[in-house]
């Protein structure tokens, strides 16, 4: 077990540093990271410009995703495997992803700015989430927020910026304030139940439905 750096990312079958893909092709590449990788430390790809991954697949054993891991590093596709427990500030931030394909059932905290900026039009949620950070999914293409199971602490602007049409606001959630403001869905039905006292500041502030 490790902590990964900037080695051991294999690519199209090889083991290599990551900023090496740039010429192994951009946009045509899958890279797996994982088996015998627990972290993926703070900054991994920072100093890798104008990268650009078809895919990047975490596999079996990478239990957690550093601070500014793959910021502004181009990926369309993204798998998470079922080791993820934390996900770090910053993590994908306009990394442009469209699809997110989560199969851990074990994530507890998503941090501030995880995936904003990106094309996602779902969000991640297992039992054991805890924490959505502020701004984690600000800027998305989101167009409904259910119901995510109970003492769930979703941080400031956390989906504000998203396509949000249907909106339930459950006593079971602690919610931020902004959460979905700047929604610009044609139309937006919200739902507030029973037991609510008090709809945070700004909440739908701003959105255009």
């Amino acid at each position: 077990t490790g902590t990964l750096t900037d080695t051991l990312v294999a690519a199209t079958g090889e083991s290599m540093r990551f900023d090496d893909i740039v010429a192994k092709g951009n946009g045509n590449i899958k890279v797996y990271i994982g088996y015998g990788i627990t972290a993926i430390d703070d900054g991994f790809a920072q100093d890798c410009e104008n990268v650009d991954i078809n895919s990047l697949v975490l596999e079996a054993g990478v239990e957690s995703i550093g601070n500014n891991a793959f910021d502004g590093i181009e990926i369309c596709a993204l798998t998470l495997d079922s080791a993820l427990e934390t996900i770090g500030d910053y993590a994908f931030n306009s990394c442009n992803i469209a699809n997110v394909y989560n199969n851990s059932q074990i994530i507890t905290s998503i941090g501030d700015y995880a995936f904003a900026n990106n094309r996602l039009n779902n969000y991640i949620y297992c039992d054991t989430l805890k924490e959505i950070g502020a701004h984690a999914y600000e800027n998305n293409k989101i167009s409904t927020f259910t119901q995510i199971g109970t003492d769930i602490t979703i941080g400031d602007y956390a989906f504000a910026g998203n396509k949000i049409e249907n909106v339930t606001l459950s006593t079971a959630n602690k919610f931020g304030n902004y959460v979905f403001a700047n929604s610009t869905a044609i139309k937006l039905t919200a739902t507030v139940e029973d037991g609510i006292e008090k709809i945070p500041n700004g909440v739908f502030c701003g959105c255009t439905g």
